[in-house]
């Protein structure tokens, strides 16, 4: 056998195990806690950055009613870092933090709905503590191939099993 066939296994194997693991993603999600309001995900938040040792005291949590004005401005559930301006109390980008006068925040957003989960906190809280910021890699392939076959697969592992890549 050629080595071209085993890399075409291989290739068929990683997007199965792949496939697998994003679809597992869907279904536990519909079987997860469902949050239904600020003070419920904020009490997600405290318990599970207890489980990946971070701190829960520069973590800003929103839950998204679906009349808030910014609610289709995103799917489900998203995270992020940003600088905090302690003078101006303002948000600035994260090339911006210098530890004395911009500090770091790490942004929880959910949206009421569906995909407003336990697990779908678990996940994004995942990306916050392993894998952001995300580096700028010099190739936008390289940098989907990071994300879409390591970060999102190690985060939906997390949030479904509990296992830390």
């Amino acid at each position: 056998m050629a080595a071209i066939d085993y890399l075409k296994y291989a290739g068929c194997g990683l997007l199965a195990a792949t496939g697998i693991i994003y679809g597992a993603d869907i279904v536990f999600n519909f079987f997860s806690e469902k949050i239904k309001s600020q003070s419920e995900l904020e009490a997600v938040v405290n318990e599970e950055t207890k489980k990946l040792g971070m701190k829960s005291n520069n973590i800003l949590s929103t839950f998204h009613k679906k009349d808030d004005t910014d609610y289709y401005s995103f799917f489900g559930a998203r995270s992020g870092i940003v600088g905090y301006d302690k003078e101006s109390k303002a948000v600035t980008t994260y090339d911006d933090i210098d530890n004395a006068n911009i500090i770091e925040l790490k942004v929880l957003d959910i949206k009421e709905g569906s995909r407003a989960t336990k697990q779908a906190v678990r996940h994004e809280l995942y990306h916050l503590s392993r894998h952001l910021p995300i580096p700028e890699p010099k190739s936008k392939i390289k940098k989907f191939l990071k994300y879409f076959f390591y970060e999102e697969p190690a985060a939906i592992l997390y949030a479904t099993t509990g296992v830390k890549l």
